[in-house]
Protein backbone atom coordinates (compact mmCIF):
# COMPACT_ATOMS: atom_id res chain seq x y z
CA UNK A 1 0.00 0.00 0.00
CA UNK A 2 2.87 2.21 0.24
CA UNK A 3 4.68 1.76 -3.11
CA UNK A 4 4.98 4.70 -4.84
CA UNK A 5 5.57 2.93 -8.45
CA UNK A 6 2.52 1.03 -7.90
CA UNK A 7 0.36 3.38 -6.82
CA UNK A 8 1.06 5.95 -9.84
CA UNK A 9 0.79 2.84 -12.22
CA UNK A 10 -2.78 2.58 -10.27
CA UNK A 11 -3.44 6.37 -10.61
CA UNK A 12 -2.17 6.36 -14.47
CA UNK A 13 -4.65 3.33 -15.17
CA UNK A 14 -7.68 5.08 -13.59
CA UNK A 15 -6.92 8.60 -15.49
CA UNK A 16 -6.58 6.28 -18.83
CA UNK A 17 -10.11 5.40 -18.00
CA UNK A 18 -10.99 8.91 -17.25
CA UNK A 19 -11.87 8.02 -13.22
CA UNK A 20 -10.83 10.79 -11.58
CA UNK A 21 -11.76 9.86 -8.20
CA UNK A 22 -10.33 6.63 -8.34
CA UNK A 23 -6.87 8.16 -9.77
CA UNK A 24 -7.00 10.66 -6.70
CA UNK A 25 -7.34 7.75 -4.43
CA UNK A 26 -4.17 5.88 -5.75
CA UNK A 27 -2.21 9.48 -5.93
CA UNK A 28 -2.69 9.94 -2.17
CA UNK A 29 0.69 7.55 -1.03
CA UNK A 30 2.87 9.03 -3.77
CA UNK A 31 1.30 13.32 -3.21
CA UNK A 32 2.42 12.20 1.05
CA UNK A 33 6.05 10.82 0.12
CA UNK A 34 7.09 12.05 -3.71
CA UNK A 35 5.01 15.32 -4.16
CA UNK A 36 8.11 16.29 -5.84
CA UNK A 37 8.20 13.35 -8.49
CA UNK A 38 7.42 14.52 -12.23
CA UNK A 39 5.41 11.56 -12.36
CA UNK A 40 3.59 12.57 -9.73
CA UNK A 41 3.16 15.78 -10.28
CA UNK A 42 2.27 14.87 -13.78
CA UNK A 43 -0.83 12.66 -12.86
CA UNK A 44 -1.92 15.23 -10.08
CA UNK A 45 -2.33 17.65 -12.72
CA UNK A 46 -4.21 15.47 -14.73
CA UNK A 47 -6.30 14.60 -11.55
CA UNK A 48 -7.21 18.45 -11.13
CA UNK A 49 -8.04 19.10 -14.63
CA UNK A 50 -10.67 16.09 -14.74
CA UNK A 51 -12.33 17.08 -11.22
CA UNK A 52 -12.20 20.62 -12.44
CA UNK A 53 -13.52 19.81 -15.56
CA UNK A 54 -16.34 17.51 -14.18
CA UNK A 55 -17.83 20.58 -11.97
CA UNK A 56 -17.16 23.09 -15.11
CA UNK A 57 -14.81 24.85 -12.78
CA UNK A 58 -12.95 26.96 -15.56
CA UNK A 59 -10.52 28.62 -13.01
CA UNK A 60 -9.42 25.44 -11.94
CA UNK A 61 -9.50 23.52 -15.08
CA UNK A 62 -6.44 26.18 -16.38
CA UNK A 63 -4.46 25.73 -13.21
CA UNK A 64 -4.55 22.44 -14.32
CA UNK A 65 -3.32 23.10 -17.72
CA UNK A 66 -0.89 25.06 -16.79
CA UNK A 67 0.44 23.20 -14.29
CA UNK A 68 0.53 20.54 -16.64
CA UNK A 69 2.17 22.67 -19.13
CA UNK A 70 5.03 24.09 -17.11
CA UNK A 71 5.65 20.24 -16.27
CA UNK A 72 5.94 19.73 -20.01
CA UNK A 73 8.22 21.97 -20.54
CA UNK A 74 10.75 20.03 -18.22
CA UNK A 75 9.67 16.76 -18.61
CA UNK A 76 8.08 16.13 -22.36
CA UNK A 77 7.60 12.27 -21.80
CA UNK A 78 5.28 12.80 -18.66
CA UNK A 79 1.99 11.37 -20.20
CA UNK A 80 -0.53 12.13 -17.75
CA UNK A 81 0.45 15.91 -18.29
CA UNK A 82 0.37 15.49 -22.38
CA UNK A 83 -3.06 13.71 -21.90
CA UNK A 84 -4.09 16.89 -20.31
CA UNK A 85 -2.86 19.23 -22.83
CA UNK A 86 -4.49 17.06 -25.20
CA UNK A 87 -7.88 17.00 -23.69
CA UNK A 88 -7.92 21.01 -23.21
CA UNK A 89 -6.90 21.37 -27.23
CA UNK A 90 -9.75 18.60 -27.91
CA UNK A 91 -12.35 20.41 -26.11
CA UNK A 92 -11.79 24.50 -27.28
CA UNK A 93 -11.92 26.33 -30.18
CA UNK A 94 -9.27 24.66 -32.20
CA UNK A 95 -9.52 20.70 -32.13
CA UNK A 96 -7.02 20.86 -34.65
CA UNK A 97 -4.07 22.08 -32.49
CA UNK A 98 -4.41 18.38 -30.73
CA UNK A 99 -3.23 16.96 -34.41
CA UNK A 100 1.06 17.63 -33.48
CA UNK A 101 0.53 16.05 -30.21
CA UNK A 102 -1.59 13.05 -30.61
CA UNK A 103 0.45 12.13 -33.65
CA UNK A 104 3.15 12.01 -31.44
CA UNK A 105 1.16 10.27 -28.56
CA UNK A 106 0.91 7.65 -31.29
CA UNK A 107 4.35 7.34 -32.25
CA UNK A 108 5.13 6.54 -28.81
CA UNK A 109 2.49 4.41 -28.16
CA UNK A 110 0.88 2.64 -31.04
CA UNK A 111 -0.85 0.14 -29.37
CA UNK A 112 -3.24 2.55 -26.38
CA UNK A 113 -6.36 2.76 -27.20
CA UNK A 114 -6.81 6.04 -25.61
CA UNK A 115 -4.72 7.64 -27.57
CA UNK A 116 -6.22 5.76 -30.75
CA UNK A 117 -9.77 6.95 -29.10
CA UNK A 118 -7.81 10.03 -28.88
CA UNK A 119 -7.42 10.52 -32.44
CA UNK A 120 -11.05 9.11 -33.29
CA UNK A 121 -12.14 12.26 -31.00
CA UNK A 122 -9.77 14.83 -33.32
CA UNK A 123 -11.12 13.42 -36.80
CA UNK A 124 -14.83 12.97 -35.76
CA UNK A 125 -14.70 16.57 -33.91
CA UNK A 126 -12.73 17.94 -37.76
CA UNK A 127 -15.52 16.20 -39.68
CA UNK A 128 -12.53 14.07 -41.79
CA UNK A 129 -15.03 11.33 -41.33
CA UNK A 130 -12.94 8.97 -44.19
CA UNK A 131 -9.75 9.82 -42.00
CA UNK A 132 -12.23 8.42 -38.90
CA UNK A 133 -13.76 5.33 -40.59
CA UNK A 134 -9.95 4.65 -41.26
CA UNK A 135 -9.47 5.11 -37.87
CA UNK A 136 -11.75 3.03 -36.70
CA UNK A 137 -10.94 0.39 -38.90
CA UNK A 138 -7.24 0.09 -38.10
CA UNK A 139 -8.65 0.38 -34.11
CA UNK A 140 -10.74 -2.96 -34.79
CA UNK A 141 -7.68 -4.78 -35.67
CA UNK A 142 -5.69 -3.33 -33.33
CA UNK A 143 -8.34 -4.58 -30.57
CA UNK A 144 -10.19 -7.25 -31.78
CA UNK A 145 -11.92 -7.88 -28.43
CA UNK A 146 -12.79 -4.33 -27.66
CA UNK A 147 -17.25 -4.47 -28.23
CA UNK A 148 -17.45 -0.60 -28.34
CA UNK A 149 -15.47 -0.68 -31.33
CA UNK A 150 -17.25 -3.49 -32.64
CA UNK A 151 -20.74 -1.60 -32.22
CA UNK A 152 -19.55 1.55 -33.73
CA UNK A 153 -18.07 0.07 -36.92
CA UNK A 154 -21.22 -2.22 -37.49
CA UNK A 155 -22.91 0.74 -37.45
CA UNK A 156 -20.90 2.39 -40.16
CA UNK A 157 -21.26 -0.56 -42.31
CA UNK A 158 -25.04 -0.92 -41.60
CA UNK A 159 -25.34 2.59 -42.69
CA UNK A 160 -22.79 3.25 -45.16
CA UNK A 161 -20.65 0.17 -46.25
CA UNK A 162 -21.15 -1.05 -49.76
CA UNK A 163 -22.85 -4.40 -49.51
CA UNK A 164 -20.11 -6.46 -50.40
CA UNK A 165 -17.71 -5.05 -48.06
CA UNK A 166 -20.66 -5.53 -45.24
CA UNK A 167 -21.46 -8.77 -45.20
CA UNK A 168 -17.51 -9.84 -45.50
CA UNK A 169 -17.02 -7.11 -42.06
CA UNK A 170 -20.42 -8.89 -40.82
CA UNK A 171 -18.60 -12.18 -40.96
CA UNK A 172 -15.77 -11.71 -39.70
CA UNK A 173 -17.58 -9.97 -36.60
CA UNK A 174 -19.36 -13.22 -36.15
CA UNK A 175 -16.41 -15.38 -36.19
CA UNK A 176 -15.00 -13.50 -33.63
CA UNK A 177 -17.57 -13.55 -31.31
CA UNK A 178 -17.96 -16.80 -31.84
CA UNK A 179 -21.57 -18.45 -31.36
CA UNK A 180 -23.13 -15.15 -30.58
CA UNK A 181 -26.40 -15.68 -32.06
CA UNK A 182 -27.29 -11.67 -32.98
CA UNK A 183 -24.75 -11.88 -35.14
CA UNK A 184 -25.51 -14.43 -37.08
CA UNK A 185 -28.78 -12.89 -37.38
CA UNK A 186 -27.63 -9.84 -38.43
CA UNK A 187 -25.80 -10.95 -41.76
CA UNK A 188 -29.24 -12.90 -42.36
CA UNK A 189 -31.19 -9.56 -42.23
CA UNK A 190 -28.29 -7.86 -43.96
CA UNK A 191 -28.23 -9.90 -46.65
CA UNK A 192 -31.92 -10.64 -47.33
CA UNK A 193 -32.74 -6.85 -47.51
CA UNK A 194 -29.44 -5.45 -49.67
CA UNK A 195 -28.33 -8.73 -51.47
Amino acid sequence: PNDIDANLSLAEINLAKWNADMAARDLAVPLRLAKDDPRTRAAAAAVAYYTADAKRDEAGRQSALDAARTLLETYPDQFSARRVVIQAALAGSDPTSATPMIDAALKARPRSLEVNMMKLDLLNKTGQSDAAVAQLKLMYNLFPDNKDIQGWLKDWYLAKGAPDDTVAFLLDLAARTGNDLPQHEAIADYVVRHL
